[in-house]
């Protein structure tokens, strides 16, 4: 038995089916962690559609994605509670991108989105109807949250793996650079991947949401399982949804707060990936993101992807 699961746990060349496209929901919610409350980054839902493509002989995926955030205080308003340590802001948006992969392991990524802020973004529609089918408690106070504002933002990703694949078959590091430029979200992070397990090259891997391809290709395994760690240092410039909107805020209640320049974030990971489906899941951890912010964050990530044609 010890040795059959040996041997489907090594690395093994593979030709799997071609799948060109995928589709994925992920849902973040400090909800997942039996929190019994919502706070601060409360909760975001995104739908993601990959396509894989082929340029000058290397594998490119474009990537189509709306998402929706929810940010909220430690506690709703009332009467006994005036404090909004962190302030009501919702993001709506629309997000292209496109992923370039070396054949020296690394990826290239950049990417556009238009959104917005505010009561546009249906932010408080959404928390009120969730908690509501949900029997939870009602969070007042989103008379208070960033105005509406129209918003643009741009993104650069770069990362790549430092060690051999050959000389460390269940082990890797993939050192991270994120930059992010635009009236909602301006700052740097980095950070480093550690994974262990049965993963693929980053090309082929469900870490970078790129199981799919346009032509045949080789992989080690026909499945992938294995945990990551991921540290990072955030450098924030700009954040509205602490701020306010860049160009003067259209609520004349809203409340801003400052941003803590330096944050710190770790997130501890766990994915599996087979044939159409993939599936992860993250716990995240995360220092105050304003001045104001009574404690750090917490919440839980889940994946869902399928591939098809």
């Amino acid at each position: 038995m010890a040795f059959y699961f040996i041997q489907t746990f090594l690395p093994n060349k593979i030709k799997k089916k071609i799948f060109n496209k995928e589709f994925s929901l992920v849902s973040d919610d400090d909800a997942y962690l039996l929190q019994r409350r919502d706070k601060y980054y409360t909760a975001g839902t995104f739908f993601t559609i990959n396509i894989a493509k082929e340029k000058n002989g290397l594998k490119k995926m474009d990537s189509y994605e709306l998402g929706q955030m929810l940010y909220t205080p430690l506690k709703p308003i009332n009467p006994s509670n005036n404090v909004i340590d962190r302030p009501f802001c919702g993001f709506l948006y629309l997000k292209f991108s496109e992923s370039f992969f070396t054949k020296k392991d690394a990826i290239i990524n950049y990417g556009i989105a238009i959104g917005t802020l505010g009561n546009a973004s249906l932010a408080e529609a959404t928390q009120t109807t969730v908690h509501r089918v949900f029997g939870l408690y009602h969070f007042t106070g989103w008379q208070y949250q960033i105005g509406n504002s129209a918003e643009l933002n741009g993104s650069f990703n770069y990362a790549q793996t430092l060690l051999s694949d050959k000389e460390y078959p269940f082990f890797k590091i993939v050192p991270s650079l994120q930059l992010n430029i635009g009236t909602t979200f301006t700052n740097a992070k980095f950070g480093n991947y550690f994974c262990i397990g049965a993963f693929e090259k980053n090309s082929n891997s469900a870490l970078f949401n790129s199981g799919i391809n346009q032509k045949k290709s080789t992989t080690k395994r026909n499945y992938e399982l294995f945990f990551y760690f991921y540290p990072q240092l955030i450098v924030q410039g700009y954040n509205a949804t602490v701020q306010g909107c860049m160009f003067g805020d259209s609520n004349p209640y809203a409340v801003t707060s400052l941003i803590n320049t330096i944050m710190y974030q770790q997130t501890l990971g766990f994915v599996y990936a087979k044939n159409r489906w993939s599936t992860k899941i993250e716990f995240v951890y995360q220092t105050k993101e304003c001045t104001t912010q009574s404690i750090t964050q917490h919440y839980g990530s889940l994946k869902l992807a399928y591939r098809f044609n």
